[in-house]
């Protein structure tokens, strides 16, 4: 697929497998690079099961290509494309198009509600989440994109939840990346400048799931200015993990490559220290980031 404009509801794509009728886009969170489109599927023999998902990228889009090729090889990986943990890739329509799995919904289109069978949807997301933790861990690679939109639930009004790992278009090799995950995702050691290994996608798991609870705990939600995103979001973690080290001005802290705890190792740094730039958000809200139910 060589343009995105090619695509419009109605149109009918020719896949290696299957045929496919775009019925419409998924909106998501707005993040994706990719562009996704629900789909019914034409069978040219009788199957079991297939896809009625397209995901298709820009090829002008360089960032969104270079995502989509990474979803290939991460299916490549030994294990990966048979685990049951992942949503499947069914089709290669051409370099810039693939056809996957789609479930019910995703969990961050699915409402948080106390009445709901909230036991049964959480232990089915950690169950699906840490085994594909796992399994790319025993590859040398880590998921850097758990958030809510990307863990695909069906049957979660019944009692066989299923639940899978939706996206694959940010997987790298570990220690290989830094300042990734998304902001109410990130692990406190790549806040504080360590590259993202095994630990870090399993902190952001539990993260995924409890902004799905409640969406203001983690993140950059009421945060003042975009400047101090960041800054917002090390305070937020503070605020809940008093133990935990903050760099001091001048420097920063990082975390031993071995281990999720954060230790002191100081690399001597310019620039302003985190508890300045958060005492400054606290500053501009009228009656301070407390009142408002920010960090403090």
């Amino acid at each position: 697929m060589s343009s995105l404009a090619r695509l419009a509801p109605g149109q009918t794509l020719a896949g290696a497998r299957w045929d496919y009728r775009i019925v419409n886009a998924i909106k998501g969170d707005n993040s994706h690079q990719s562009t996704v489109y629900k789909a019914e599927v034409h069978p040219r023999t009788d199957v079991s099961d297939s896809p009625n998902v397209i995901k298709t990228a820009s090829s002008k889009n360089e960032s969104a290509m270079s995502a989509l090729g990474r979803k290939c090889a991460t299916y490549r990986l030994p294990g990966v494309s048979s685990a049951p943990c992942f949503r499947k890739l069914y089709d290669e329509i051409d370099d810039c198009t693939l056809a996957c799995e789609w479930l019910e919904t995703t969990l961050g289109d699915l409402r948080y509600r106390p009445e709901m069978r909230i036991y049964a949807i959480i232990k089915a997301c950690l169950n699906a989440a840490l085994a594909s933790c796992v399994v790319l861990d025993d590859q040398g690679y880590v998921n850097t994109d758990f958030k809510p939109v990307n863990i695909l639930l069906s049957g979660n009004e019944t009692i066989r939840i299923t639940a899978e790992v939706g996206d694959l278009g940010l997987v790298y090799p570990s220690d290989s990346v830094i300042e990734v995950q998304p902001y109410a995702m990130r692990a406190p050691e790549v806040f504080l400048g360590h590259s993202c290994n095994g630990p870090g996608p399993v902190w952001a798991v539990a993260a995924t799931l409890l902004c799905w609870i409640n969406p203001r705990v983690w993140g950059i939600w009421d945060c003042p200015h975009p400047v101090l995103n960041e800054a917002w979001c090390m305070a937020k973690i503070k605020r809940l993990f008093p133990d935990w080290e903050l760099p001091a001005p001048g420097g920063r802290w990082r975390t031993s490559p071995s281990s999720s705890e954060v230790c002191q190792v100081y690399e001597s740094r310019g620039g302003t220290h985190v508890s300045d730039l958060v005492c400054r958000g606290r500053d501009a809200k009228s009656g301070g980031a407390a009142a408002a139910g920010g960090p403090p």
